[in-house]
């Protein structure tokens, strides 16, 4: 089995604690020897040193020690501003970074709306066909529509326009939602074939208890499949009492 070794690394902060607690410890026993060194010097035992000659030995290992550790300690409180330094540029390089994208977010949204309403406009100049005296009125039988329309040119020329026509109700029926077509499925097709305008009336059964929100109008140029208009109308707008 493979084994995995994991290493954490500490940071500056604590490293910082640790070095100052060595430093403190390492301080103590200074002042120990100091006071070792004078009681050799005093007459106390000393092996084949003299007092004075172990006093200025501890000395001179305690002044290395005392060296290396204050090294160390300007080391890690280098790493600790080094660290501080790069949070605070994180900090004010995210802080930067924020605003640039909510400012490039901004002119996006504007050049957004800026498109749609010039494609609005753009779609509104181009359109072949215009509706006109569109309306739906109750019949004699319960959930009848008569209604009527008429189509024409937007701008005239003589060229002959054929295709076809589709409506759609849409609305609900109880709690559930439903589409009803003209022509209904399987009946001929609704046709267009004019040079100038074209007037159609007709009618059609909802069934009872559907109730009308919406009206759509399409229409399909026989020779390309493509359509050449689309217009949706809220009910209020087509429904004559």
């Amino acid at each position: 089995m493979e084994r995995v070794v994991i290493k954490k690394e500490t940071p500056t902060g604590v490293k910082v604690f640790y070095t100052l607690l060595g430093l403190t410890f390492f301080l103590i026993s200074v002042g120990a020897a100091y006071f070792a060194g004078s009681w050799f010097s005093a007459g106390g035992p000393v092996g084949s040193l003299t007092g004075d000659q172990f006093l200025a030995k501890e000395n001179s290992r305690l002044s290395e020690q005392v060296k290396t550790q204050m090294t160390q300690l300007a080391a890690l409180q280098q790493e600790l501003i080094a660290a501080k330094s790069e949070i605070e540029l994180q900090k004010l390089t995210s802080e930067g970074l924020k605003k640039a994208v909510d400012e490039e977010m901004r002119r996006r949204l504007l050049l957004e709306k800026e498109l749609g309403f010039y494609r609005k406009v753009s779609s509104k100049k181009s359109a072949k066909f215009l509706l006109s005296k569109i309306s739906f009125k109750k019949g004699q039988k319960p959930g009848e529509y008569l209604y009527q329309f008429t189509i024409r040119k937007a701008k005239k020329d003589s060229v002959k326009d054929h295709g076809v026509i589709e409506l759609s109700i849409i609305g609900k029926r109880g709690d559930d939602r439903e589409t009803i077509r003209i022509p209904t499925p399987g009946s001929a097709p609704l046709e267009y074939n004019f040079k100038y305008f074209q007037a159609y009336d007709g009618k059609v059964s909802v069934g009872e208890n559907f109730q009308p929100e919406k009206l759509k109008v399409a229409m399909v140029d026989k020779d390309s499949g493509k359509s050449v208009l689309k217009k949706t109308y809220t009910w209020e707008d087509v429904f004559a009492e």
